[in-house]
């Protein structure tokens, strides 16, 4: 898997976060949003959270800062997820924009989820497999779940959705 990169789809908190522990694990990573700005900024926040570590001392040693960075690749283009082994989304919360980020089946992304069971979460596994996730690797510890695009809900008759402008 490391000679292919890891996916993050959306560069916000999240988005960044997951990219940094990536590449600070040693992990090639496509970072993708559509706002070029939003990729800009998670890098500068990358660094600045390697930087303050570094000052606040103790714990492990901090990885260089322009290292983790140049272990991400920016693109405003979701295609460039095509690549990826997978893709990990945080997009924002909103219905409209988690549909568009489910297109990116045409550039031949795979959705994936990495469920690890504990004795809290049964019904997020039982979410999964309501949304058309399907096992697709058990591997004791975690299961990996993949959703082929199937069985894409739409949104329910009972949900107003309201996009407002800014």
């Amino acid at each position: 898997m490391r000679d292919r990169p890891i996916g993050v789809l959306g560069a916000g908190v999240m988005g960044a976060g997951v990219a940094q522990s990536l590449a600070e694990a040693g992990h090639e990573v496509a970072l993708v949003d559509v706002d070029r700005g939003a990729l800009e900024r998670a890098l500068a926040e990358i660094r600045n959270q390697l930087r303050f570590r570094g000052l606040l001392g103790g714990g492990d040693p901090v990885p260089d800062p322009e290292a983790v960075v140049a272990r991400i690749r920016r693109s405003v283009d979701i295609s460039d997820l095509a690549e990826a082994a997978f893709v990990i989304e945080n997009v924002t919360e909103s219905w409209e924009v988690k549909e568009r980020a489910l297109g990116a089946i045409d550039a031949g992304v795979r959705l994936q989820a990495r469920f690890v069971p504990t004795d809290r979460n049964r019904m997020m596994y039982a979410t999964y497999k309501f949304a058309g996730f399907a096992e697709i690797e058990d591997a004791g510890d975690h299961v990996l779940l993949e959703n082929d695009f199937t069985r894409i809900q739409s949104c329910p008759d009972y949900v107003t959705l309201e996009v407002e402008d800014r």
